[in-house]
């Protein structure tokens, strides 16, 4: 296996002509730039100094085994030059959210990130969280926002994110009929919410059962942005993040409004 300070020593030896001032090019004694010429000899099995020549010179096989020595050397120095600049990393950065975070703050999230590294390139994944946290485990994600609790804690390094408040929406339409049979308001509509692999399907499904409601009819729905349309085409309640429609709720949309009340977060990893 070379060695970097092995390769450094016979690339100065040659450069300078000499071990000494290779020895004071790299900071090291005479002894140690020939002991290391001597290991890298061994390793490639041939003589590539002579070194009873003034100056030093390399041997036939030691020339051509130079040009190879400084094209390693190069190629290191500009691979460490990644992390002396931030701003210059460039790689492909696999990155997993639902569908909650992906319809929230990520544009914001993304624009700083892209701002500070500007050559930054995102594959971008949005799905359930215990799809991402399944594809992280096996190494096709780099980062992943979602829920926490589908990863072992081991395996995974977690930094908690503010929770996501839950909220009931309906369409205009709606509101006049509920608010007249407020005690019976879970029974009259269908409720909208994301499909039962997510967690606030069965956070949903709880909240309910606490207020009476045992065997409520639920629509599952696979998208954030589905939900969404049908609620606003009144066909449920939808079961929302309020900060996925909270600035359309504000405006006073005639799509949506904020109905009854809110139920328990969802935490967010």
């Amino acid at each position: 296996m070379l060695d970097f300070k092995e390769l450094e020593a016979f690339v100065w030896a040659v450069r300078l002509g000499s071990f000494r001032k290779a020895a004071t090019r790299l900071h090291l004694t005479q002894p140690s730039v020939s002991e290391r010429i001597s290991r890298l000899e061994t390793t490639v099995g041939e003589l590539l100094l002579e070194r009873a020549a003034r100056p030093v010179q390399p041997t036939m096989r030691g020339r051509e085994f130079f040009v190879h020595a400084e094209r390693m050397l190069h190629q290191r120095d500009e691979a460490m030059k990644l992390f002396d600049d931030e701003e210059a990393f460039s790689a492909p950065l696999r990155l997993g959210t639902i569908e909650t975070i992906a319809h929230s703050w990520f544009p914001e999230f993304m624009r700083r990130l892209t701002e500070r590294y500007p050559r930054l390139i995102i594959e971008l994944t949005v799905d359930y969280s215990p799809v991402l946290n399944e594809r992280l485990l096996g190494n096709e994600l780099d980062i992943v926002l979602a829920m926490n609790g589908y990863s072992p804690q081991k395996q995974i390094e977690y930094e908690s994110l503010s929770p996501y408040e839950m909220g009931m929406f309906v369409s205009p339409r709606h509101v006049k009929q509920l608010g007249e049979s407020a005690d019976t308001w879970g029974k009259q509509l269908p409720f909208i919410s994301f499909g039962k692999q997510a967690r606030p399907y069965a956070e949903l499904v709880s909240y309910l059962a606490e207020q009476g409601i045992a065997n409520p009819r639920i629509h599952s729905v696979s998208t954030l942005m589905t939900i969404v349309r049908m609620t606003t085409e009144g066909l449920g309640i939808g079961a929302l993040p309020v900060a996925t429609v909270l600035d359309e709720w504000q405006r006073g949309s005639s799509t949506v409004s904020r109905y009854r009340c809110r139920y328990r977060p969802c935490t967010m990893m």
